[in-house]
Formats: C-alpha cells, sequence, structure tokens
C-alpha cells in the first residue's frame, strides 16, 4: 500500500510539472508563422477552424477574419491535425503524436480521448496504473505515437486511430481498445474511411495494406505495396484509393465483388512530390516550388502559381461554395475564386512583423513601416492608424526602407530575395528600382545628401554566397557594384566628408572611400547588426552587435563597450535611436525591449510596456520631441506621445 501511495504521489507531482501553462492571452489573430492545421467546417457556411502554436481559432468568413476560441489543451503538445465528426455537429477530433483530443462545442473547448491508448501488462503495479489512467487519462505515459484518426461513416460508425501499437477503435464504453497490434501488421502509420465499401483501409509501416469490415471488424489482407514507402494515403469517390509514395502517386479502386483484390494504376510518376490533397473537387499536389491540381474524373495536371514561395499545409474547398478554394502555407492562408490567382485576406497592422519605420521627409506627418511578407504600410496621421501601399510589392518581406526628396520625391524598399524597389509621390506605386538588384537582398541602404556624396546599396546575393556594395552619383541611375569581404548590414555616411562611409558587416566595421573605391578593416570584428553615428557629435558612432553596443569616438582606433551590455547583460541589439532635442538620450532595442539612457550611455533603464510587446525596432519623431514609434514583432506599430510613459497600438486606417 505504501508503494502505491508513494508512486500516486510522484505520478501526481510529474503531472503538475508537465501540463504548466502560461496565463498570458494570446493575441486574437493566429501568427502566420504558427499556423499547424486548419479544417473547414463540413457543418458551418464559410467557417474554418485553425490550430496554431498560441491556439484554436475559428473564422466565420472564409479566413478573413479570425476569433479565438480557446488555448491548446496542452502547449508543450499543441494540436497538429484536426478532424471534424463527419455526422455528429460541432463535434471535432484533435491530436498529435501524443495525444487525442475531442471538442463538442466547436472547438471552444477539448477534453482528452485516449483513455486506453497505452500498452498494459499483467503485472499487480500495471493494473494499479491502468485503474488510476482510466480514472486520469491525461497522466497515462506517453509511450504510444498516434500516426492517424478516422470515423466510419457507415455501418456500426466506429472511431479508428493508426497508432505505433497497432489498430484501435473506440467501442460503447467510450474506451480504446486494441483490434490489431504491430505484432502482426507493425505500426499503422495511414487510416481512411470507405463509407461506400462500409470499409477502413489501413496502411502499416512495413507497406502492408489490410481492410476493416465495419459489420464485423474481420480483417482482409492485400497484397504489399510494391512501389516504395507510403507517406500519405487519400480516398476519393471518383478515383478510389490514391496513394503518394517515394516513386510517385497511384490510384486503386477496392472491388466491390471481391474486397480482397486492389489493383493499383500511376496518376503521376514523380519522386520529388513533396504533399497530396484531395477533395471532391480537385487533387492537388505540392512538387518543390509548383502546385499542381487535377480533376478526379479525368486525370490531366495544371500548374497555378501561388504570389509567394512558401510550404503549402493545406488545401480544402468551401462546402458553401464549390469554386472556392482556401490554402493554408508557411506564410498565412490564401483563398482562391479561379485557381489561377491566389489573394490573402487584408492583414491588419496590428498582425504584422515590423522591420523598418522612417518618417518621410517631405511630409513628416507621414510614416512608413517595413514588414516580413505584407509588404509595405502607409500612416499620413503621426503613425495612429495605417493603411497598406502594395500595388507591385504584395507579399514581399521588406527589410529596410529609404525616403528621399531629391531629384525626386521617392521612397526605396529593400527586399528579403526579391532586390530593390522604389515608388515615387504621390502614386506610390512600386516598380523593381534596378534590374541588377534583383532577386538579391538588400540588407542596407543609404543616401545621398548632397551632389559629392553617392547613394549606396548593400546586397547580399544568394546565388553566389557574395556581398555587393553598389553605388550612384546619379540618384539612382546608373549602378556600380563593389564586391565586399563580407554580408554588409548597416552603412552610415560621414557629414564632414562626403566620400567616406562606415561599413557595418557580420564580420566587423570597415571605412569605405568612394573616390578610390577601396575599403579598411578596423580592429572590431564582431559581428554587427546596425550602426549609427550621433546625430549631435559626429565623431561618436555607436555600434550594435550579436554581443551589445559598442562606441568609438576616434574614427575607428579604439572601442568602448557600453554599460548597458552587462548591467541588463545585452546580447544582440536590433536597433537604436537618438532623442531630437536631448543629445544625452539613446535608446535602445534588445531581447524585445527598450533601454534608454539620458547620460550619453553612462547608466540605462529598461522603459517599461503595457503588455507583452516585443519590440523589433524604434524611430524618434523628427518633429515632436516626446513621440516615440516602435515595430513590434506580433502587434504592427505601438506608439507614445509622453516619452514613453504611455503606450497605445496603432490601427488599420479607418479604425482609429
Amino acid at each position: 500500500m505504501k508503494q502505491i501511495s508513494t508512486f500516486l504521489l510522484l505520478v501526481l507531482l510529474l503531472h503538475g510539472c508537465s501540463f504548466s501553462s502560461s496565463n498570458v492571452r494570446p493575441f486574437k489573430n493566429p501568427h502566420l508563422d504558427s499556423i499547424l492545421t486548419f479544417q473547414m467546417d463540413p457543418w458551418g457556411e464559410n467557417e474554418i477552424l485553425l490550430s496554431a502554436l498560441d491556439g484554436i481559432y475559428l473564422s466565420t468568413d472564409n479566413s478573413h477574419t479570425w476569433r479565438f476560441l480557446s488555448k491548446q489543451p496542452n502547449i508543450n503538445h499543441p494540436i497538429e491535425f484536426l478532424y471534424p465528426h463527419p455526422y455528429k455537429k460541432n463535434t471535432w477530433f484533435g491530436y498529435n503524436s501524443n495525444h487525442v483530443y475531442i471538442s463538442r462545442n466547436d472547438g471552444n473547448t477539448w477534453k482528452p480521448y485516449q483513455k486506453g491508448l497505452y500498452s498494459s501488462t499483467e503485472t499487480g503495479l500495471h493494473r494499479v496504473k491502468d485503474c488510476i489512467y482510466k480514472m486520469f487519462p491525461t497522466l497515462q505515459p506517453q509511450n504510444i505515437a498516434v500516426f492517424d484518426i478516422a470515423v466510419a461513416q457507415a455501418g456500426t460508425r466506429y472511431v479508428f486511430c493508426g497508432s505505433s501499437k497497432g489498430l484501435y477503435y473506440m467501442d460503447s464504453s467510450q474506451q480504446w481498445k486494441l483490434l490489431l497490434p504491430t505484432l502482426e501488421y507493425g505500426e499503422i502509420i495511414h487510416i481512411v474511411d470507405i463509407p461506400e465499401k462500409e470499409l477502413l483501409f489501413c496502411v502499416t509501416s512495413q507497406r502492408k495494406l489490410f481492410g476493416v469490415l465495419y459489420e464485423d471488424l474481420r480483417i482482409i489482407p492485400y497484397a504489399s505495396f510494391p512501389y516504395g514507402p507510403i507517406k500519405q494515403l487519400h480516398y476519393s469517390p471518383q478515383q478510389g484509393l490514391i496513394i503518394l509514395s517515394d516513386t510517385g502517386i497511384y490510384s486503386s479502386d477496392v472491388s466491390s465483388s471481391d474486397p480482397s483484390i486492389l489493383t493499383m494504376s500511376p496518376m503521376y510518376i514523380d519522386e520529388n512530390i513533396d504533399m497530396l490533397y484531395s477533395n471532391n473537387q480537385k487533387i492537388w499536389i505540392t512538387k518543390e516550388d509548383q502546385l499542381l491540381f487535377s480533376d478526379p474524373y479525368e486525370i490531366e495536371w495544371n500548374t497555378t502559381n501561388l504570389p509567394i514561395s512558401t510550404r503549402v499545409l493545406s488545401i480544402q474547398y468551401s462546402p458553401t461554395n464549390a469554386l472556392t478554394f482556401i490554402l493554408s502555407s508557411t506564410q498565412g492562408i490564401f483563398y482562391s475564386y479561379d485557381l489561377q490567382k491566389w489573394v490573402a485576406p487584408e492583414t491588419s497592422i496590428q498582425d504584422c512583423n515590423v522591420t523598418s519605420i522612417v518618417q518621410d521627409v517631405v511630409i513628416p506627418t507621414t510614416l512608413y513601416c517595413a514588414t516580413l511578407n505584407h509588404g509595405v504600410y502607409q500612416s499620413i496621421d503621426h503613425g495612429i492608424t495605417w493603411s497598406t501601399m502594395n500595388e507591385g510589392i504584395e507579399f514581399k518581406s521588406i527589410d529596410c526602407l529609404l525616403s528621399i526628396h531629391e531629384p525626386f520625391h521617392t521612397l526605396y524598399a529593400g527586399t528579403l530575395q526579391d532586390g530593390l524597389y522604389s515608388a515615387y509621390y504621390p502614386d506610390h506605386q512600386w516598380s523593381i528600382q534596378n534590374a541588377v538588384f534583383e532577386k538579391g537582398t538588400i540588407t542596407a541602404l543609404s543616401p545621398s545628401n548632397n551632389d559629392e556624396q553617392p547613394m549606396l546599396v548593400g546586397i547580399w546575393d544568394p546565388a553566389t554566397e557574395q556581398s555587393l556594395l553598389y553605388y550612384s552619383f546619379n540618384s539612382g541611375l546608373q549602378w556600380y557594384p563593389v564586391i565586399f569581404p563580407s554580408r554588409i548590414t548597416s552603412i552610415q555616411g560621414f557629414d564632414s566628408n562626403p566620400s567616406m562611409f562606415w561599413i557595418g558587416t557580420n564580420h566587423g566595421l570597415y571605412l569605405w572611400d568612394a573616390n578610390t573605391l577601396s575599403y579598411e578593416p578596423t580592429i572590431f570584428t564582431k559581428s554587427i547588426t546596425v550602426i549609427q553615428k550621433d546625430d549631435w557629435d559626429e565623431k561618436n558612432l555607436f555600434i550594435g552587435t550579436l554581443q551589445g553596443l559598442y562606441k568609438t569616438n576616434n574614427k575607428g582606433e579604439t572601442f568602448q563597450e557600453m554599460s548597458c551590455n552587462y548591467q541588463y547583460n545585452l546580447g544582440k541589439i536590433d536597433d537604436f535611436s537618438f532623442h531630437v532635442v536631448e543629445p544625452h538620450t539613446i535608446m535602445v532595442v534588445s531581447a524585445g525591449q527598450i533601454f534608454q539612457s539620458i547620460n550619453k550611455g553612462e547608466t540605462w533603464k529598461p522603459i517599461p510596456l503595457p503588455i507583452e510587446y516585443f519590440v523589433t525596432v524604434i524611430y524618434h519623431d523628427a518633429v515632436d520631441p516626446n513621440t516615440l514609434y516602435a515595430g513590434t514583432k506580433d502587434h504592427g506599430v505601438i506608439y507614445t506621445i509622453d516619452s514613453g510613459n504611455h503606450w497605445k497600438i496603432s490601427n488599420n486606417f479607418g479604425n482609429p
């Protein structure tokens, strides 16, 4: 009895440690880079249920807007697959390799659905454990891997689970029963319901195929699959079974006269197919960067192009509109009405990852912010509201912005892997600035402040893995390259000498002379993220690195480590800014926080934010010294008009 009590206490302690969760409520929209899976609701018009790392979400307008439903039932093991119950409205299964859950209220709450999903033995201690796990299923050990869930839509209507321990089914007491152990067939990695035949089709890790008749749960063996390891299994009423293997896609019709006969026919032979999707409307495959589809009745493959390079996670069609297709990817959700053009729901500024903020050099009430995957946003009311200005630059990731006024009022946008774009005021229609920048990653921009100073662009060529510094003395009409020894991250010009520039790179700090087109390394060799000269004293150059903040005040002869590094154990410096009227005030962004010094970096203190914003960049308003803008990773732009005492979040234009 003492052993049992000790065991119970140990299990409860482990349970308390394993299932802790944060009390911070996730954001109202799913993060684009956190989407795990989504499913169209067969019972709700235009409804989509989505699982992301930070919770479960519902859309009732085909993914245009989202409503947060609940946190993940286990934040350490989020739901990776969603399965709507085929004949029970509002009921969903959610599962991952460790857990199975069920929701009976459209995803608002989830409960464990795994009684019996563990291996048991006949020892006395294990029988005690079995009793405990039946009462508290979340305490059971994770010695089983769940691979697939299916519900029989005919006959007995069992729920089945394919796992590393074999094939399970849910009995009338709502407990999983082992139907077929792995000893005979191996791990059950794919299962699919074939309602017309009242049959469950199963695939094992050993490439064995078998069926389960719903009437009496009798096993029907088939010949082993001869065309390589099976990666995916689907069923289409038009094509029958559809199997994706390492060698291509194959289909097979399960014979009605003899269910044990299985004849394979090739549909698409290619070893480079990544994923297969099918529904009653289309069959989809992804191959490298291509997305192909075919009508299920007559196989003829067509190509459709996505607006950005992304990995497709799932494709479905609207149950209320057969011409509407919805696609989830690692870059968010897209939908199409004609299979040719894919568009994304309009993204709120509050959901963007901001990489840069600049003020218009001519119109100071206008600001621009660069984002990842969503182009450029513009504010004409001092950052209170924002609207997109993305014609010609949709879905692109922007790393840096530059506003100039001569010879034309122009905004430049440096992209990640798509080159340099420019937009002229007031039309703001984007176009590639020059063919020499196409497909390159723009890493830094520097303006020309007078006729003797060139405009500079740092570029990283991923094809050659080479860093180039381009310069132009005629406002970008002609560009000339200089090969640079390290990847350029930041550029700052000298006010006193228009031909001299500081060049920050991933291997240290350089001086570059535009007259001789030569560079000279300094003794500073740390990996640099950003550099900026002191607006009040040009001899001071501040250097942000992966290991903190540094300064030189003698043209790179010596370098001083700033006190914020050891005072707050700062690592990577993402951005910093100087106050427009207070010469001793500096602000630094590191690890999502803002730190401020009012004595030129001698001492520092953090600036508190109202909630858990993760700040990426900061920008001081050039007109109002009390206004500060901060770009965030998940909330767009936040701003303060009282030097950081109170913060507000910007909104979309029309929704202040």
